[in-house]
This record gives C-alpha cells, structure tokens and sequence, in this order.
C-alpha cells in the first residue's frame, strides 16, 4: 500500500473563486497528468484533510478517474478548522468518496 498525501493552495489563496474559470480546466489537466504519474508509480491511497481549493479539485479528478487507475480515497480532518470554512463543499467532497 503505497499513499500519497494532498495537500496545497486553497481556492482564495489562487484567486479562484468560480468553477468556471478556465484557469480551473488547465489545473485539473495538470492534476489528471500527475495522478497518472503517481498510479505509474504504485501510489494507491489518496489522502485528503478537507480543504476547499487544490484538495477539491484532486478529488474531483481521482474520482474521475477512480475505476480506471483504482485509486482509494480517504478524508483525515484537521478539527480545529473544520467548521469554520466551507463546511458545504467539504461535505460535498465527503459525498463524493462513497461514489
């Protein structure tokens, strides 16, 4: 079992505030190209602490991609901040990993 922990910029931090924005295309693709990378290389696990912004759009792509490169989700919580951002996307990407 080999994992990887996510970790990176929040959304604020980048300045991307919409789902839209076609800098958040060119960042998945980038993502895509590197979780293909880590799959090559064994990576199974993929570790998340439930931040908005990078963490988000990993675990939209790893899901995407989930079948096809058997990647494992997992959610570890940082309590202190966990309910005092985001709490609806966060719970969201929750719903998400029992795709």
């Amino acid at each position: 079992m080999t994992t990887a922990l996510i970790m990176g910029y929040s959304n604020f931090d980048l300045g991307l505030f919409n789902e839209k924005d076609i800098r958040l295309k060119i960042i998945k693709k980038a993502i895509r190209r590197d979780l293909e990378s880590l799959a090559e290389e064994g990576i199974n696990w993929l570790v998340f602490t439930g931040d908005l912004g990078f963490e988000s759009w990993v675990l939209d792509v790893a899901n995407e991609m989930k079948e096809e490169y058997g990647f494992n989700l997992a959610t570890i919580f940082d309590f202190e901040r966990t309910g005092k951002i985001g709490m609806k996307r966060i719970s969201l990407n929750l719903a998400n990993l029992s795709r």
